[in-house]
């Protein structure tokens, strides 16, 4: 538990999410730099692509985060900074944020967990981010030179697959995916957002064939493919009549 002064000045916080700016000297550390943050249901491969789309070209890079969560088993190696969720830590962090010293950050809605990132975590010209939906619009808003979404799909039977290798029995937590996947396919496919969204095929057999769509979007502003979305529409379906 955290003292009352720390969680008051947590729900200040969460209340000044959706409108959080950067100080000019953090904004500036990031005007020179692409924000591509990657969308997608669980079990798409969103880590896999990100990883080997920065194998394959060193301008690209992964963004970390900082977390008061604990760490969990299956976290990456050098994705999470994880810190206490102490009256200590969140003092530190709260008032890094009061200053505007982050550049992002968002307070998780149940369990009050602080995510975020620095400067120093954006170290490429273009950045890679597995991001919620929700978070996306705060982030275009960031002063990035630019930032794109991707929206990763595959066939609908690849997707099946992979969702059932990760998550092979009935379980609260496979319940709890598959709402989130129903909600990022919703949100990706939203007429809104279509005009932003640019689709990419995860191939299964043909990782290289994926990063290289991804580059030809980002560096060369490239068609993306209208079979992936067509994709993510059949998966959404999938979702909705899992059981």
């Amino acid at each position: 538990m955290v003292s009352p002064d720390i969680q008051a000045k947590l729900d200040a916080a969460r209340r000044a999410e959706s409108t959080y700016t950067p100080n000019a000297q953090v904004a500036g550390s990031i005007k020179d730099k692409t924000l591509i943050m990657f969308v997608g249901p669980v079990a798409i491969g969103k880590s896999y692509v990100m990883n080997h789309l920065a194998l394959s070209d060193t301008a690209f890079g992964r963004v970390p985060v900082f977390t008061t969560r604990d760490a969990r088993p299956d976290d990456e190696p050098g994705m999470f900074e994880t810190q206490p969720h102490s009256d200590e830590s969140l003092g530190k962090l709260l008032s890094d944020i009061e200053a505007q010293n982050v550049v992002q950050y968002a307070i998780h809605p149940t369990t009050g967990r602080v995510y975020g990132s620095l400067p120093r975590h954006y170290a490429h010209k273009y950045n890679m981010l597995a991001t919620l939906s929700n978070v996306v619009d705060p982030m275009r808003r960031l002063p990035f030179s630019e930032t794109i979404v991707i929206g990763l799909s595959t066939h609908p039977d690849t997707w099946r697959t992979w969702f059932e290798m990760r998550y092979p029995t009935a379980s609260e937590e496979k319940t709890k995916r598959l709402s989130e996947a129903a909600l990022s396919l919703e949100w990706l496919l939203h007429p809104e957002h279509e005009t932003f969204v640019r689709w990419v095929v995860n191939s299964p057999n043909n990782p290289d064939a994926t990063t290289q769509d991804i580059i030809n979007i980002v560096k060369y502003s490239k068609q993306e493919e209208a079979q992936a979305k067509e994709y993510a529409q059949q998966i959404l379906e999938l979702v909705r009549n899992y059981y």
